[in-house]
């Protein structure tokens, strides 16, 4: 479906927005990045990323 809307957050500083743009997927909005205590810290490159939705509540 080519005008399907699909959400995806990262965090601005990943590197991934101009990738996923060229990919053909355009940023639409900006999302405030949100942990509960001291958010998770990338070690030596590697980033963390996880599958989550709305729904789980």
């Amino acid at each position: 479906m080519p005008d399907a809307f699909v959400r995806i957050d990262i965090p601005a500083e990943c590197g991934l927005g101009d990738w996923l743009e060229q990919a053909g997927l355009k940023q639409v909005d900006t999302v405030a990045r949100m942990a509960k205590g001291e958010p998770p810290q990338a070690r030596a490159g590697v980033h963390l990323f996880a599958l989550i939705t709305q729904a789980i509540g």
